[in-house]
């Protein structure tokens, strides 16, 4: 906790003990760095990831444009990071305008302790937001690296069942079930 932004902590010491502590807790990560020392390859290594598992999810979940589904998630990902930035930075603006108030109504106090206390516990604060609104924005350009990775990837239409269209005899000739896409 003594490094904490919350707590007077340096934000950059706190990412680097969270990194440690998500790369320890994620099996495949501590196995890549337990095997090379090296506890990611790098962000293209996260975006394959990533394609990777949402591939996995749009295929498996059947879903009728998997491709699509897969952009769709990123996006809405960029979306809710963009909302989360606003409101940190919103929260930052308040936070930095009240501590401004606070610190000029009481620059005189006898009680130089509790003042420590109380604007060392809103400048941690703000610092933390800081930090919050820069790992939106990573979160946001890693959004559009990923959506950039896709460019270009498309898929049909979800497969039909020829026998079922009205082809007379045509699903005796070919199978029941053959790839094609919808109109």
């Amino acid at each position: 906790m003594k490094h904490h932004p919350d707590h007077g902590g340096d934000a950059a010491i706190f990412r680097d003990i969270s990194l440690a502590y998500e790369v320890l807790v994620d099996v495949s990560r501590r196995i890549l760095y337990e095997e090379t020392g090296c506890y990611d390859n790098g962000k293209s290594d996260i975006i394959a990831n990533t394609v990777a598992q949402l591939a996995v999810q749009a295929f498996e979940g059947n879903a009728d444009n998997p491709v699509a589904w897969m952009k769709d998630q990123i996006d809405g990902q960029r979306q809710s990071h963009r909302s989360d930035k606003a409101k940190a930075e919103g929260d930052m603006e308040k936070l930095s305008a009240r501590l401004k108030v606070f610190v000029s109504h009481n620059a005189q106090t006898d009680n130089s302790e509790a003042f420590e206390l109380i604007t060392g516990a809103l400048e941690g604060r703000i610092e933390a937001l800081r930090a919050q609104v820069a790992m939106c924005n990573d979160n946001i350009e890693m959004g559009d690296r990923i959506l950039a990775y896709l460019n270009g990837i498309s898929m049909p239409g979800r497969p039909v069942d020829l026998g079922t269209i009205g082809w007379p005899g045509m699903s005796d000739r070919i199978g029941s079930w053959r790839t094609c896409t919808t109109a």
